[in-house]
């Protein structure tokens, strides 16, 4: 039987059952077998249409691309489906879509999930993260250009409300990078690929917001350090294989320093030999937009871009790879580079902008910081002003509403599930409310219209600074105490 997995179905709905039929996107039947779903004993099978027909009479048929899935809500259980897709290209022949729209179907409550080896064909794999492709000619030989960029499903999450590793070994943002370069010639098509994998400090520590601008990271003495980071680093192994090298990006001093020094000590306490750790202060080598130092960087890890074949420190490493892949493949000679071949070298950068753009929104609210150099090569004042932009609205979006989103994913991903007899009497909170934390905004509200209400009317210097004193106290309650006054999740305490 083929492995290849459908990606387009009629799904049939019925007061008793719903029907999957695989169909290609012109409206032709693909195969006799189709999956039933029970909406009343729960049931999932595969049936086939030459023993038992899918009964039409009644039915609301409608087009779907693929199921994503079954969530539970506080109805029941739900199947999600993929109801619009675009085609963004092709991969080792493998058409890739982009989901468009989505929809979301109730059913009776189920515990039971897909057992049926068959069932697979109908399960349309699915990744969220990024894939962008651009076709160029060097030399006379034309090749395609892929990066595909997959996010873990396990510890997801948004920026602040995730951070770290969890005790299994699963570090927070662990995205997965791979850049592939396809070929065909006579000798058929030929693929290499160079992977990498970025992630959250594999220690266990947390971020919360506070409404500070940079909260600061903390960790418990209680927590054991060295078996979290063993952990991650032998599912690495069992994952990858071979050698791995932890780049780490993050400030040596201030208030990342703690983290960074105790990953330090872990990694030699652990001293595993299949691991190498290379610190490299980002911020400090390539302050004031020194970003030609990064060239250090590339220095220190020249022995391992080598032996590996090989968003700023990815896309160069991912060049130095490149550069080799082209060469293993016949495509570039002996002493030319990506650097060389300036249409290959433009569409390179947009491409791993593009990729830390779409990576970076999907964590952070924004898009990448510094993603001017990847795309230009350079930093530049423009992209600065853009920089700044963009860390006012993760400030905003990390404090104010990133709770909301925390909890949409831990939904969708069944790292919360709804318990019908535990429903919460109230899932949203007004902004207002008579606690403190209620009158504190609203005497800082008051205390600020006040204020002005003299600056413009009464003109009495006295009441002024007295109302403005009344709301710098409010202010400086609301932010010793922030962490009450974010937006945070509100299903699933991490």
């Amino acid at each position: 039987m083929s492995t290849d997995v459908y990606d387009g179905f009629n799904l049939y709905i019925l007061a008793e059952k719903f029907y999957l039929e695989p169909r290609d996107r012109d409206g032709n039947l693909l195969s006799q077998q189709y999956l039933e779903i029970d909406r009343h004993s729960n049931q999932i099978r595969v049936s086939n249409a030459s023993v038992n027909r899918i009964p039409l009479a009644d039915a609301d048929i409608q087009y779907i691309h693929g199921v994503l899935g079954i969530i539970p809500i506080v109805s029941g259980m739900a199947l999600i489906v993929i109801r619009k897709s675009r085609l963004i290209g092709k991969l080792n022949g493998h058409p890739i879509y982009t989901i468009t729209e989505t929809d979301i179907i109730p059913y009776k409550k189920t515990t039971l999930h897909l057992t049926e080896k068959q069932a697979a064909r109908f399960m349309l794999p699915v990744i969220h993260g990024f894939y962008g492709e651009v076709h160029h000619c060097v030399n006379g030989h034309q090749f395609k250009l892929s990066l595909i960029s997959r996010r873990s499903k396990y510890r997801a999450g948004v920026r602040f409300y995730k951070r770290g590793v969890s005790a299994d070994g699963h570090p927070a943002n662990f995205v997965e990078t791979e850049q592939i370069v396809e070929t065909a010639s006579t000798k058929g098509r030929r693929l290499t690929s160079f992977l990498q994998t970025r992630g959250s400090i594999p220690l266990l520590w947390s971020q919360r917001p506070n409404l500070k601008w940079q909260p600061m990271p903390t960790m418990k003495a209680s927590d054991d350090q060295l078996a979290a980071y063993v952990k991650h680093f032998e599912n690495q192994r069992k994952t990858y294989g071979g050698q791995h090298v932890i780049v780490n990006l993050i400030n040596q001093t201030g208030r990342e320093k703690k983290i960074g020094s105790e990953l330090e000590r872990i990694v030699q306490q652990a001293n595993l030999s299949y691991v190498r750790y290379n610190p490299f202060d980002f911020h400090k080598e390539c302050h004031a937009m020194q970003w030609h130092r990064l060239s250090l960087l590339k220095d220190q890890l020249r022995h391992e871009i080598t032996q590996f074949g090989t968003n700023v420190v990815q896309a160069m490493i991912a060049r130095e790879s490149l550069t080799d892949q082209l060469c293993y493949l016949g495509i570039l000679t002996s002493g030319q580079r990506v650097e060389t071949c300036e249409d290959l070298e433009t569409s390179f950068k947009h491409l791993w902008a593009d990729n830390g753009d779409e990576c970076s929104r999907q964590y952070a609210g924004t898009g990448a910081l510094k993603a001017d150099f990847t795309r230009l090569g350079k930093r530049t004042y423009t992209g600065a002003i853009n920089d700044a932009i963009n860390a006012i609205t993760r400030y905003f979006r990390n404090n104010f509403a990133d709770g909301y989103r925390q909890d949409a994913m831990d939904v969708f991903l069944g790292n919360f599930v709804i318990d019908v007899h535990n429903l919460p009497s109230s899932l949203e909170a007004t902004l207002i409310s008579l606690d403190q934390n209620g009158i504190a905004l609203l005497a800082a509200c008051f205390a600020m219209a006040m204020t002005l209400l003299c600056v413009l009317v009464a003109e009495n210097i006295s009441a002024t600074l007295f109302w403005f004193a009344v709301f710098l106290m409010c202010m400086m309650f609301i932010f010793l105490n922030g962490e009450d006054f974010v937006n945070a999740p509100k299903l699933k305490l991490d």
